[in-house]
């Protein structure tokens, strides 16, 4: 349902902080300042927190530095520090979260747990592979040809799972000599709940850290055989 983040952004500049989580939340406010007819200056003053550098990068691109980076890159952090800029006036202070439809609790509700006014609207979602691309996946992996498998969120984990339990296939078996690399503790943490082995976990937790990550590993140690 597309009205909650509509009535968010019509009401954008009413927000002491709007902080975006993903490229793909940026230009998802941007899309419906634009339908709307307007453009940045539709944040007036809110405060802009990014998650991290591709997130404020896309939002720099749209003209909107932004006032907040936390130096790590998940929720926890976000909100611990937001928290801290906040600083006292968590009651008085009126937060917007437009992100997938499907996310992580962590930031809403670390924020809420200290009386933050907190709108969590979801402004895009998340689309799984079609299942002839699945069924690609699966047999990929059947045959072996597939060397390395990059996971980049927690659902990505949970979905390859879901994907291979769906054929009848067994992913810790299927995925024994595959190299599996995170790109974060968050996803890491999911991939273990689906029992997968996790053999890269990117220090820096973006697409970038991911594959320096990955090409240090396979230098270092080369591919499993």
């Amino acid at each position: 349902d597309p009205a909650p983040f509509a009535r968010a952004i019509e009401k954008l500049s009413t927000y002491h902080w709007v902080v975006l989580t993903s490229a793909n939340g940026v230009d998802a406010l941007f899309a419906e300042l634009s339908r709307t007819g307007r453009d940045a200056r539709g944040f007036g003053a809110a405060r802009v927190c990014a998650i991290g550098p591709a997130t404020a990068a896309r939002l720099r691109a749209r003209g909107i530095d932004a006032d907040l980076v936390p130096s790590e890159f998940r929720g926890e952090a976000v909100a611990d520090a937001l928290l801290a800029r906040i600083g006292g006036r968590e009651t008085e202070t009126r937060v917007l979260v437009p992100r997938a439809e499907i996310a992580r609790e962590a930031l809403p509700r670390l924020l809420l747990a200290r009386g933050v006014n907190v709108d969590v609207v979801a402004s895009y979602r998340a689309e799984g592979p079609t299942r002839e691309t699945e069924d690609a996946i699966a047999q990929a992996l059947s045959e072996r040809t597939i060397d390395v498998v990059t996971l980049t969120s927690p659902s990505s984990a949970e979905r390859l799972t879901e994907t291979l339990r769906a054929r009848s296939l067994d992913a810790t078996t299927l995925l024994e000599h595959v190299l599996i690399a995170s790109i974060g503790p968050v996803t890491s943490e999911a991939c273990a709940k689906v029992g997968l082995r996790v053999d890269i976990t990117a220090p820096v937790y973006t697409a970038e850290g991911l594959v320096d990550a990955l090409a240090d590993h396979v230098t270092s140690h080369g591919l499993p055989r």
